[in-house]
């Protein structure tokens, strides 16, 4: 009997991981509600030195994206010039150095993670 229990617990736990899973790969999620995720005024870099191109994990909608854009325009001297959640292809300008430890730490405390 108990173990009857303990199964349907189980199973009805599983359900409802699977489904909220499901809604947030679909971008009805917490992250993706209340905006359509759509990016503010892109920044703009007066004298940029360098352009390069990442790869940023864990990006499921537009909301993540523009996440990821609003944590790394913050960064002085570097403007997301064009990403996409679907790829995680993100490239960034620069109008000065930055260390790719600062990238990694702004992008890690945003909820994602960033490859070169």
């Amino acid at each position: 009997m108990i173990d009857t229990v303990i199964f349907i617990i189980v199973v009805l736990l599983l359900i409802l991981a699977v489904k909220g899973s499901v809604r947030h790969f679909k971008g009805e999620g917490p992250c993706c509600s209340s905006s359509s995720g759509s990016s503010s005024e892109h920044k703009k870099l007066a004298d940029v030195i360098e352009t390069k191109d990442f790869i940023i994990d864990g990006m499921h909608c537009e909301a993540c994206a523009s996440r990821v854009e609003k944590a790394l325009n913050g960064i002085s001297g570097v403007a997301v010039t064009s990403i996409d959640w679907k790829s995680g292809k993100t490239q960034l300008a620069f109008s000065r150095k930055i260390s790719g430890q600062l990238l990694e730490k702004v992008v890690r405390d945003a909820g994602y993670s960033l490859r070169s």
